[in-house]
């Protein structure tokens, strides 16, 4: 009881002591104090004392930006890349140059097999009812229906834009690209007519733009740059700035106004408009390596040789 009563004291006498803090700091003092008094109080009273000081609890030195992971389920395919969209459907580009499709519980829905083109590159799912595949060898973009049924495909080269490395669909089923020759970020039609178009970024930058990455986002068109970073543009395809500086762009996924990436297995999210960045580390109790990650939407997934392995993120 001794402890208890020297606490009551300490407590009641805190806010006429010479030393109390600021009103903003006083969270932080409040942490230091009750550290040392949980030092050498005994495990019956240390309970109390986190309660009244709002220290936060964490079993198995888990700490807030780390998470434990459960697999769903497994996808038995060797993959290059893979996307899900907003119902939770999941899309694979396959090592064997197929694009297919799987229910939100693995379950194998629909197959596109295109060998003309070359090699599929990356695939832009944002409307599930309109599907862009990108083909960078032929310069030539296929377009899919829900059944991954061809709508057209598009030779690049065909309607003047013979240097295109990036690809990406707008919301209003048009597709943005990314005109190297010119130094130009351009809205076309599903048939190749220029509809918006921006000014020349040669005359804005040191150097050429090298995109490996385009997608609209929040009212807002984005061109990541390994080198310089996140180009940001309005729906008008007018220059807004360039956002931030990180590498790892090439698999970056953008949601809610923000841009996330993986680095080993931490996931970092960096708020757009702010600059705050989050950092999340992620474990799994099956996979100890989770060597890989792709995020896309509420899904996490791990590309192996074989499989494509799914988590639920929480």
């Amino acid at each position: 009881m001794n402890y208890l009563t020297n606490l009551l004291f300490l407590l009641f006498c805190l806010p006429f002591c010479h030393c109390w803090r600021p009103r903003q700091q006083s969270f932080f003092f409040k942490k230091a104090v009750g550290e040392k008094l949980l030092a050498r109080t005994p495990t019956t009273a240390k309970g109390i004392l986190l309660l009244l000081f709002g220290l936060p609890i964490f079993g198995f030195g888990q700490t807030p930006d780390t998470i434990f992971l459960e697999k769903k389920f497994e996808i038995e395919v060797a993959a290059r890349a893979a996307v899900v969209d907003n119902l939770g459907q999941i899309y694979v580009i396959s090592r064997a140059n197929t694009f297919e499709k799987y229910a939100p519980d693995g379950q194998f829905l629909a197959r596109y097999s295109q060998n003309r083109l070359g090699r599929a590159a990356f695939a832009d799912v944002s409307n599930p009812l309109k599907i862009m595949l990108f083909y960078p060898d032929f310069r030539s973009v296929v377009l899919l229906d829900r059944n991954l049924t061809e709508l057209g495909i598009l030779d690049l080269e065909a309607v003047g834009l013979p240097m295109v490395s990036c690809v990406a669909t707008s919301g209003d089923g048009n597709l943005w690209v990314y005109d190297e020759v010119n130094f130009q970020l351009k809205k076309i039609s599903a048939a190749g007519e220029i509809l918006m178009e921006s000014q020349p970024l040669n005359f804005l930058l040191d150097q050429p733009a090298r995109p490996v990455l385009l997608r609209e986002n929040e009212n807002s068109v984005f061109l990541c740059d390994a080198e310089m970073g996140i180009f940001q543009f309005d729906l008008y395809g007018q220059f807004v700035g360039i956002k931030f500086l990180e590498n790892n762009l090439e698999t970056a996924q953008f949601e809610n106004g923000r841009v996330l990436f993986f680095e080993n297995n931490k996931l970092i999210g960096v708020d757009l408009k702010t600059g705050e960045r989050t950092t999340t580390t992620y474990f799994s109790k099956t996979l100890p390596q989770l060597e890989g990650l792709v995020v896309s939407g509420a899904v996490l997934m791990q590309i192996t040789d074989d499989q494509i392995s799914v988590f639920q993120k929480p």
